[in-house]
């Protein structure tokens, strides 16, 4: 099948405006329970990135074995994509991403290590009110190497987060534990690349992903689109 028509799912985690228009694909809202049973007719592939956890039930892993099934294909990244492609994959559904390889070795275990507070303006730009856990990961990983689990200053600054609710997470409260427990040239990184669309691992994996699926470089969207914003 040439152009496959396919559904991608998204939401927080990139905006559409800014998103190519290609042959066949439809962008629609973060998925929830039913939405793939309801669109399983209509599309060949689909591709989940963003999900709802908190304000409706989240999309049901019955409902994507159902697509799978019936000869679709079911593809995940970065956030309950991610998730559920790790839980999925015996059945066939296909993760891809830096998230998705840390949710397979339980270095990302729930959830709320993917979820953030945010709301969409009416511009379609999107504000973040919290920052998700996987992406302050990544950009430790950035700074200090694939082994920053095994720094225990970040370590320890790592737990001290987790330990808040996913939307307590937020870019201040982030940089004043950061002050507190980390060494000021990596607070500094820290501030910067949690501020740039670069350094957002969960638009990373999507990016990469649907580029290699239309095989096409769509890294240059993550310097053209608007920086991430706090509220």
């Amino acid at each position: 099948m040439i152009n496959p028509k396919t559904a991608v799912y998204i939401e927080s985690t990139f905006n559409k405006n800014f998103l190519p228009k290609l042959n066949g694909v439809d962008y629609l809202p973060a998925v929830k329970k039913n939405d793939i049973y309801r669109d399983a007719e209509k599309y060949d592939r689909f591709l989940i990135v963003d999900g709802v956890f908190a304000t409706s039930r989240a999309v049901w892993q019955r409902e994507i074995i159902h697509a799978i099934t019936i000869g679709k294909t079911v593809l995940g990244c970065s956030s309950i994509g991610a998730l559920r492609a790790a839980e999925l994959g015996v059945h066939g559904m296909i993760g891809s991403g830096w998230v998705y390889k840390n949710v397979l070795s339980a270095t990302i275990e729930g959830d709320d290590e993917v979820s953030l507070l945010y709301s969409v303006d009416p511009s379609g730009n999107i504000i973040s009110y919290s920052v998700p856990m996987a992406t302050i990961m990544w950009i430790l990983s950035s700074i200090y190497g694939q082994h920053y689990l095994s720094d225990i200053n970040a370590a320890k600054f790592l737990n001290r987060i987790k330990s808040k609710p996913f939307n307590e997470r937020t870019f201040s409260y982030i940089l004043n534990v950061a002050n507190n427990m980390l060494p000021l040239s990596v607070v500094n990184l820290l501030k910067f690349r949690l501020q740039k669309k670069e350094y957002d691992i969960k638009s990373l994996d999507f990016i990469n992903l649907l580029g290699r699926l239309y095989n096409r470089d769509l890294s240059p969207l993550l310097e053209t689109v608007e920086n991430l914003y706090y509220e």
